[in-house]
């Protein structure tokens, strides 16, 4: 819980917020050093703008897609017979901080190669436009992108298949396998100088 956000605040008030049972004075209360955090975790949600379109053929769905399941959004999917391999979505973020993503693509070319294209746009600008290529066996391609709470995420892929082709994709937070991720916090608190009772106006500890 965190301190009051107006009022009178007090050493204990910081000593019972931020776990420390012993004197301290303001001196050793500078946000990040040993009391006072300068970033903690935070659950991320994909929200409101949530969206996909799937063209994989002839293709079957293997996972499909999914949102707020272990991580943000995660899908993997398969075509067949030279069917194209297309995918895309988009959804907001609720949380500012770094988003990880893997990409993975197999293209069964007998012998043949195939190149994907992968893209991620934040808010509809790209950062990532990125050839994928496959011949009997799995590529991947790991990344992140930087976002602010309300920001849009969007992808693509596309590809196609011979015998057959799948493509995996999955973003997180601090890895694109959770939707924890590392998030500012007590941004009020200095770091040094001149630190005052009133810089721990709403300063936490926990999310």
């Amino acid at each position: 819980m965190a301190i009051q956000s107006s009022g009178t605040i007090s050493m204990v008030d910081i000593r019972s917020e931020f776990g420390d049972t012993g004197s301290i004075a303001l001196s050793e209360c500078y946000r990040g050093g040993s009391i006072v955090p300068s970033s903690l975790s935070d659950t991320a949600t994909a929200g409101s703008t949530s969206a996909t379109s799937n063209n994989s053929g002839r293709g079957g769905v293997d996972q499909g897609f999914a949102f707020n399941s272990g991580n943000l959004f995660k899908y993997s999917l398969w075509s067949d017979n030279g069917a194209a391999n297309v995918q895309s979505w988009s959804f907001t973020v609720n949380k500012t901080g770094t988003y990880n993503y893997y990409f993975g693509y197999y293209y069964g070319g007998s012998g043949n190669t195939s190149t994907a294209t992968i893209t991620i746009a934040k808010n509809g600008t790209n950062t990532l436009n990125q050839g994928l290529s496959s011949n009997d066996s799995t590529n991947s391609y790991t990344g992140s992108c930087a976002a602010t709470a309300g920001d849009t995420i969007s992808g693509s892929f596309s590809g196609s298949s011979n015998g057959w082709s799948s493509n995996t994709f999955s973003i997180g937070g601090n890895s694109s396998g959770t939707r924890t991720v590392t998030v500012a916090s007590n941004a009020s608190v200095p770091t040094s100088g001149v630190i005052d009772l009133n810089d721990f106006y709403s300063a936490t500890n926990s999310i």
